[in-house]
């Protein structure tokens, strides 16, 4: 249990969010900038990246990401979509999702 714990709490949280929240939508916001509306063609391509890099329930893993990157790109803050993404794999552990 406490290797699941560090796995899926902290070890994939940390790397997913630095990954798709401060390498991904950044550049992407950049890219976009001149043709779309920045943020929201941003956060759906950050958010189908993530999803389909987590073949379990997709579509869950699409709100997952919309909900992430949200917070993202109002905030500007990395620490709140770790402490956010850590809490919902406690409740996915509790209730053997992942």
């Amino acid at each position: 249990m406490p290797y699941i714990i560090f796995e899926k709490v902290i070890f994939a949280t940390l790397f997913e969010e630095t990954l798709y929240r401060g390498i991904l939508i950044n550049p992407f916001c950049k890219y976009y900038k001149r043709k779309y509306p920045t943020n929201l063609v941003s956060l759906l391509t950050s958010s189908f990246i993530f999803a389909w890099i987590h073949p379990i329930l997709p579509e869950y893993k699409i709100l997952g990401g919309l909900v992430l990157g949200s917070i993202y790109l109002v905030r500007r803050n990395m620490w709140m979509n770790i402490m956010t993404h850590a809490s919902a794999n406690i409740i996915f552990i509790y209730f053997d999702v992942i």
